[in-house]
């Protein structure tokens, strides 16, 4: 999508802010407005956000609506709820894989080849790819992350880093060497 928008977008900088916060929060544009699912978000707030004034939101509506391949895109966009933030705080844990975007090849049937393989149970998977940044997997686990998966996870070629983020709040228990975990809820035994 990065492509797209610079494409469309990469003789305004300004209009393209506004383009790539729209894409990435999954906010719509029908009938010159701005949609939040079905929830009409203000011009002002996009403003805002976006750091433009309200002028440059309007143009960049306005561009949207009379090209034919942007429209049907920013039509289609959808608001999801994404539970990364939210694992930890109801006692799931968070696996984040750093990629290198350039070894990518089926990393994601990898992961949930891996997953699927321990009997894991999934409640979502979200993938980013920022702009200008290696991408990331987020695997939301309704219960603890076995640690052998984390050997596993790292023997996938295009992963660079694995954190795990977790509900446990004594820091005073070990963390493993293996990924970033700021608190480890159990000691892993895993060699390098």
């Amino acid at each position: 999508m990065s492509l797209i928008i610079d494409t469309y977008f990469g003789d305004y900088p300004a209009r393209k802010k506004v383009a790539e916060m729209l894409f990435n929060n999954g906010l719509s544009v029908k009938s010159g407005k701005i949609f939040s699912g079905d929830i009409e978000v203000p011009v002002s707030s996009i403003a805002r956000a976006a750091g433009v004034n309200r002028k440059i939101v309007y143009y960049t509506i306005d561009f949207i609506q009379k090209d034919y391949a942007l429209r049907s895109i920013f039509e289609r966009l959808q608001p999801m709820a994404n539970l990364k933030k939210v694992g930890p705080i109801v006692g799931w844990e968070v696996l984040e894989l750093e990629m290198d975007t350039e070894k990518v090849s089926c990393t994601l049937k990898d992961v949930v080849d891996i997953l699927s393989e321990k009997g894991c149970h999934v409640r979502q998977i979200v993938g980013e790819e920022p702009l200008l940044s290696d991408g990331k997997i987020f695997v939301v686990l309704t219960r603890a992350v076995p640690m052998d998966i984390l050997e596993k996870m790292k023997s996938i070629p295009s992963v660079k880093d694995i954190t795990l983020h977790t509900s446990e709040t004594d820091r005073t228990k070990l963390a493993c060497n293996f990924c970033k975990v700021k608190a480890c809820p159990r000691r892993a035994l895993i060699k390098e």
